[in-house]
This record gives C-alpha cells, structure tokens and sequence, in this order.
C-alpha cells in the first residue's frame, strides 16, 4: 500500500475532539465569583451564568476542526448530591449550547462529558488509589445517568458520545464497564459510543500503564468504543500512546485510541494540576503541542480520537488538523 492510499485511510478514521471545557476561564472573565453555582460545578456553571461565552467557545473549535465538541458537564454530579442548586437547567443548558452550536456549524457530534466521581471531594481527581467502593462508583454513574436521560427527553437521543473522563482507578473503571454491560442499564446507553480516558497525579508512565493493562483485560472491555488518557502532561503523551496502542493491538481489541493531553507551562507536576492563573500560550507553543500529538496519528492503525485538556483553546486544534491532514470524511 502506498503512502497516500494510507495517509487516505488514517484520515478516515480519525477524528478530532475539542479542547474540553476546562480552559475557558482562561478566555472569559470570571462571571460570578460568590456564585453557588461556580463554587460547585466549576466550568459547567458557565452554560448557566456566561451562555453566549459558552456557545462561542464550542463553535470555536468546530470552526477550528473539531469533529466533537464536549459538553461543559464534567463536574455535575447526580442531583441528588446537590438539592439546594438547579443542577436540571444547568444540565439543560450546557447540553443545549453545545447542540446547537452543532447545528448552526452543519456538522459535527457532541460527547456528553462525565467527569469521575472523585472530582465531588475537592481536587482529587488525580489520586491513584480509589477513593469508594467499586459499588458506590456505580451507583454514581449510573444514577447521573439517569439524571440526564430524564431531563434531556428526546435531547439525550442527539448525544453520541459518553465520555467518562480522568478516571484515576481500576475500580472505577470497572464500576462504568459494569453499567456498559448491564442490560437493565441499556436503555440509558443505548446506541451511544463510550470512551474511558485515564489520569494519575503522579504522572508515572509504569502506574498510568499498569492500570490501563488491567482495564484492557477486563471481560467487560468489549461495551466499550475507545479508551486513552486525558489531562496528562505532553511529557509523557507519546509514551502513553505507544504503550497503550501496542496492548490493543496483543489483547486483539477493537478499540479507538482516544488522546487528549495538557498544553502544559501552567502546572507543578508533568501532569495537570488546574490552576486559576493559567495563561494561554503562545503561538510557537501550539506548534509544538500538535507537533508531538499529531506524530501519534498513525497509532492503532489510524483510529483515533485527538485533542487537548487543560489551557488549549481552538488554536490548537487548528494546528492539529493541520499537522495530522485530517480531511472532512472521517467515521464518527
């Protein structure tokens, strides 16, 4: 096969994700800093207090190239966790913005994010032991779920994506993969395509590879459409990548590999450690970030999911889009 006729078929497969939502307080101005919304949902109170800031920075990166855009969902939890907030509109809201962005742009697909139940006790989303029982992680998921099936109505339908995001255990791995398998569950997740994608505090490649070479062997594995790694340093990306790509190529999965690492400069350790006087960064260092990630394109034979966490914004995305020739005529 010749180089084109691949480069063609690479282009088919992969798809380009946005930079998540936890970058646009870096570009919007903090619209409420006593609000109970903003002290407890973080970045998913925006789509209640900043819409149109929202809605901008969603058709940014579809503009930019991205095949998916992600909900700013990540921190709301079910709402029974929360009764004295509104959680239903901001729920409505945050996955109506992102919609409709979808819709004026004329293209595109919406992956609903569902961030780890770890990120409700303050920020420990990185801790590497599991912080509950395999039976309260699935009560969690399965419940939010729940929550936003019967909010949403016939809305939910128009999601296809789930993207249970910065998982830091195997346990809670294996809570979701329970809930993918479930029969009594397969209304909720019926006809959509669910991702894991993993994080660490420590950023150590050998306990990051360790847990995902116990998730791929997990019976459960094959409910499940991509896994990869998320807010990681661009350090260790690379690394990770190839790691992971080479067990789903042995365990014969058929798996996309789903990347989205960090733009970096604005944290202690390799891996993310959000913090509020993130920056965003220059152009030369846009290059640089797609330049690596777009190296990782030809990976578990092109089918992939690209994009970035943490301080990228739409630039990035063009650059990567860029870099990786992806084309308009992928699969989603």
């Amino acid at each position: 096969m010749d180089r084109r006729r691949s480069a063609s078929l690479l282009v088919h497969h992969m798809l380009l994700l946005d930079g998540g939502s936890t970058s646009i307080f870096n570009f919007v101005p903090n619209p409420a800093p006593h609000s109970p919304l903003l002290s407890k949902l973080w970045t998913a109170s925006l789509s209640r207090l900043s819409p149109a800031a929202v809605h901008k920075w969603h058709k940014s990166f579809l503009d930019a190239g991205s095949n998916i855009i992600t909900t700013n969902t990540y921190q709301i939890p079910p709402i029974s966790y929360y009764p004295d907030l509104d959680i239903r509109d901001v729920i409505i809201d945050a996955v109506g913005l992102a919609l409709n962005a979808v819709s004026q742009h004329g293209e595109g697909a919406v992956a609903l994010s569902l961030g780890t139940r770890n990120s409700i006790v303050g920020k420990r989303e990185y801790d590497c032991a599991p912080l509950f029982s395999i039976e309260e992680y699935y009560d969690f998921h399965k419940e939010r779920l729940e929550d936003y099936q019967k909010i949403l109505g016939h809305l939910f339908a128009e999601i296809t994506y789930l993207e249970f995001e910065t998982i830091s255990s195997y346990e809670e791995a294996e809570a979701i993969l329970f809930i993918l398998a479930d029969k009594n569950a397969s209304s909720i997740i019926e006809a959509k395509k669910a991702w894991i994608t993993f994080s660490v505090g420590d950023a150590s490649i050998p306990r990051i590879t360790q847990l995902l070479s116990k998730v791929v062997k997990d019976p459960n594995i094959k409910y499940l459409w991509g896994i990869g790694f998320n807010c990681v340093g661009i350090d260790i990306a690379g690394d990770l990548a190839r790691a992971l790509a080479k067990m789903i190529q042995e365990m014969d999965l058929d798996l996309r590999l789903v990347l989205y690492p960090d733009a970096g400069k604005f944290h202690e350790k390799t891996t993310a450690q959000f913090t509020d006087n993130a920056v965003p960064l220059e152009d030369q260092d846009v290059v640089k970030w797609a330049s690596e990630i777009g190296e990782l394109a030809q990976l578990n034979g092109g089918k992939l999911v690209l994009g970035g966490c943490c301080n990228t914004d739409a630039r990035f995305i063009a650059e990567l889009r860029r870099v990786s020739t992806t084309g308009s005529a992928v699969s989603q």
